[in-house]
């Protein structure tokens, strides 16, 4: 109708029902898609780029011994008051935990992750051919990953010390370790994060 209209000098809106404004709504998406699979490709580089640095020491601290975990909690190492799991903050010494939150409380605990085969429930690193170096799930076994926690440094930050047993942790996390242009957006925003924090020290 839009295009009759403009023939005989009439302005109208656009209708939505018409190939013309139908094809302006395409070359809308088409777009949006563009730039969205842009987005992607340059959080892939970006990630791709810091994981090789990841296999060889913590970005957040720039320490070739720190496995991602010891730079939150500084020198509160045998405190027990910190949980590797979620990286919270208990606050009091869980006796026999060795720095865990109890079992039952930590919602982040390992067998209470889906991650539908997409991640390492344990140290939270994308897995698949997407991921250069990433591994397989077998290589994946607890204690055994090649970036120890280093990832789940980067993936957690912002919820360091945080008192609620991993559960806003969990909301971010989650999503990401099931999807995982979901895990490159999250791990390329908290990268930048992590680098504008260290210029502004």
């Amino acid at each position: 109708m839009k295009g009759l209209h403009s023939r005989i000098g009439v302005t109208t809106s656009q209708c939505g029902m018409c190939q013309l404004c139908k094809s302006g709504i395409n070359q809308q998406l088409t777009f949006a898609a563009k730039e969205r699979e842009e987005v992607l490709n340059q959080n892939k580089i970006l990630v791709t780029h810091w994981m090789g640095e990841m296999a060889k020491r913590c970005i957040a601290c720039d320490s070739c011994d720190c496995d991602g975990f010891r730079c939150v909690i500084g020198n509160d190492q045998q405190s027990g008051r910190w949980c590797i799991r979620c990286y919270g903050y208990t606050g009091q010494v869980v006796v026999g935990t060795n720095n865990f939150h109890s079992h039952e409380t930590c919602q982040l605990r390992a067998n209470n992750i889906t991650t539908n085969g997409r991640s390492c429930p344990y140290c939270f690193t994308a897995v698949g051919a997407d991921i250069p170096d990433s591994g397989t799930r077998e290589q994946h076994a607890k204690e055994r990953c090649q970036f120890k926690h280093r990832v789940k440094r980067v993936l957690l930050h912002g919820h360091t010390g945080r008192g609620d047993f991993g559960l806003a942790a969990r909301k971010t996390i989650i999503p990401a370790l099931q999807n995982h242009d979901l895990w490159f957006e999250l791990m390329a925003q908290n990268i930048e994060k992590i680098m504008d924090s260290k210029v502004q020290r």
